[in-house]
């Protein structure tokens, strides 16, 4: 990846587009609808439904997530996973954070701050309990 222009393709939507995503074949360009764009001649292959248009400023971003699935965000953290081949929803949430444009994506819930202190305390306490146990068995030769 050298970042060297290579081309570009007219706006298939002719409109505001908010999202680019590319799936290894096919680029999606995230409007009202999304279109499904072959990148290399920039024919728009076929539409599906955004149903992002409804979070806030219209969704502010759009990426390819694998098995088909799209995922899209707002400004207010709400997220949508999206079909990538009819632009049904398949799951959504809010993580609270102001995203405006999105690379990745990962559903999974984050551990709350107090289940990652309780976490390390055991990963702490298995150390020192592997120490005390290590000085018991070793013997002193000489």
């Amino acid at each position: 990846i050298t970042g060297t222009y290579i081309r570009s393709i007219t706006d298939p939507l002719v409109g505001h587009i908010e999202g680019l995503a590319y799936d290894g074949s096919n680029l999606f360009v995230r409007g009202t609808p999304i279109a499904v764009v072959d990148p290399v001649t920039g024919f728009v292959n076929h539409t599906i439904p955004n149903n992002g248009a409804g979070l806030p400023y219209g969704g502010t971003g759009l990426t390819y997530i694998g098995g088909n699935q799209l995922a899209e965000v707002g400004t207010d953290g709400s997220w949508q996973i999206i079909s990538s081949i009819d632009g049904l929803v398949i799951d959504s949430g809010n993580n609270g954070l102001d995203m405006w444009g999105i690379s990745y994506f990962n559903s999974a819930p984050v551990p709350e701050p107090a289940s990652l202190a309780m976490w390390g305390l055991g990963a702490i306490g298995m150390v020192f309990a592997g120490r005390r146990r290590n000085r018991r068995n070793s013997t002193i030769t000489s």
